[in-house]
């Protein structure tokens, strides 16, 4: 179990008489020592105890809570999502940088490789259209041929966010996420409302460059820098029309796994695929308007 501050668990301990008792959620350090009082018995001193803390939460998830609404917060996923067709494999990243790039043109239902970059609703889903795989590559947007796919970017249904009867078409709602609990109906994609609320949080997002590749920092609603890190978010500077870069906040790849023990999230620029064109590598499109899931959010 990685060192930090742990939240909403609980450990529970069998006695060989059959009774039980429990510790309530509490944070838990390399110098806690956790003692558990029993009315019947004296009290438990487990400073040398070999605990097995599980983690109520799948594989892959940061454990800070990000407000997506005025009523609610989610954890996000560590990592980008990326398929595999020959396998019929899904998966996190590795890292939080990671992007396929142009390998997505690659795209087809025998590539040996990963993408990170999937039609609209192309989950696997056999919903009555025809682009339903996540290889599939016909039509784009900016052909005609958007009734091939379930969902229609420039139609109402985009306001359905693969939610309610179009839940199954979202990529990691209805697949099973192999190094994230492996378990469908695990993880699902934002709203469209949900990501407009997230980007707008004051002081919560910036630019930023890991391990040279650019892309955006989301910081939790409850975030303390690492020692001698400072951080500069979109909106702290003195003016309002000055200009940003993704210079703003620059990381190495060993830099930034101190930062991730804080439950800070980096979306990459992953770049948009027509067909199976490589349009640019540099865009971060509209995660906001939700054309892309990039980052699933645990239910």
């Amino acid at each position: 179990m990685p060192a930090g501050t742990y939240h909403g668990f609980k450990i529970e301990i069998t006695a060989s008489d059959g009774s039980v008792c429990t510790l309530d959620p509490a944070p838990i350090d390399d110098d806690h020592v956790v003692v558990i009082e029993r009315s019947k018995y004296s009290p438990l001193d487990l400073r040398n105890a070999n605990l097995d803390f599980v983690s109520p939460y799948p594989e892959g998830t940061l454990s800070g809570l990000f407000s997506v609404s005025a009523t609610k917060q989610v954890r996000f996923a560590k990592d980008n999502l990326q398929y595999r067709a020959s396998t019929n494999t899904w998966r996190f990243a590795e890292q939080q940088w990671d992007r396929i790039g142009q390998d997505n043109s690659n795209i087809s239902a025998t590539y040996d490789g990963w993408i990170d970059l999937f039609g609209w609703g192309a989950s696997g889903w056999n919903c009555g259209a025809q682009c339903y795989m996540p290889y599939c590559t016909q039509g784009g947007v900016w052909d005609e041929d958007w009734e091939d796919w379930i969902v229609n970017p420039d139609s109402e249904y985009l306001n359905h966010s693969l939610t309610g009867d179009y839940a199954e078409a979202d990529w990691a709602y209805h697949n099973a996420i192999s190094n994230g609990g492996a378990q469908a109906h695990t993880w699902r994609t934002l709203t469209i409302d949900e990501w407009n609320y997230l980007f707008q949080r004051h002081g919560r997002l910036g630019y930023g460059n890991i391990n040279g590749v650019n892309g955006i920092i989301l910081l939790p609603d409850v975030w303390n820098a690492p020692s001698g890190v400072t951080l500069h978010p979109y909106d702290d500077n003195a003016s309002a029309n000055q200009e940003h870069s993704y210079s703003d906040n620059s990381f190495t790849a060993t830099s930034w796994t101190v930062m991730e023990e804080t439950s800070i999230l980096f979306l990459p620029t992953t770049g948009t695929r027509n067909e199976t064109e490589m349009v640019t590598t540099l865009c971060l499109i509209s995660r906001m308007e939700g054309y892309i899931g990039r980052h699933q959010s645990q239910l």
